[in-house]
């Protein structure tokens, strides 16, 4: 089965909105593919969820959540990272996204941000936008 992890932003957009990030949750939910999550994601995560930032926009747009964070959690498969890489050097809190992904032998890194997307490949671990990871699953059925 194909290995998962979706950065802070695509969890936090599959939360909330529907679209790319929504669809592949979904995937995980319906366990069609597997995600990977650390706890310094869930971390992460559940403080960006309850970010002024992210309630302002739930309450102007009157969302409501697709998914509850512990649904997030729940649904995926909890590593502990024993090494701590270094590899993302503009941005090294995104390390803990490539840890997570080493250590829970991922196949994905599911991400918008830039800092990843660059890297492309990490040791055989493909760094795909939603839409780019969709069309691979679109070929692969």
């Amino acid at each position: 089965m194909i290995r998962i992890v979706c950065d802070i932003n695509i969890l936090v957009s599959g939360t909330y909105w529907t679209g790319e990030a929504h669809k592949i949750l979904d995937k995980v939910d319906k366990r069609e593919i597997e995600n990977v999550i650390s706890h310094e994601i869930v971390l992460d995560y559940v403080e960006t969820c309850d970010s002024g930032e992210i309630i302002e926009k739930i309450n102007k747009h009157h969302l409501k959540a697709l998914r509850t964070k512990e649904k997030i959690t729940a649904m995926s498969i909890l590593v502990h990272p024993k090494i701590k890489l270094i590899v993302v050097k503009d941005d090294p809190d995104d390390d803990k996204i490539i840890n997570a992904a080493v250590e829970g032998k991922a196949d994905y890194i599911i991400s918008y941000d830039n800092h990843l997307l660059k890297i492309k490949d990490y040791k055989g671990i493909k760094i795909l936008t939603p839409k780019e990871f969709l069309e691979v699953l679109n070929k692969k059925n």
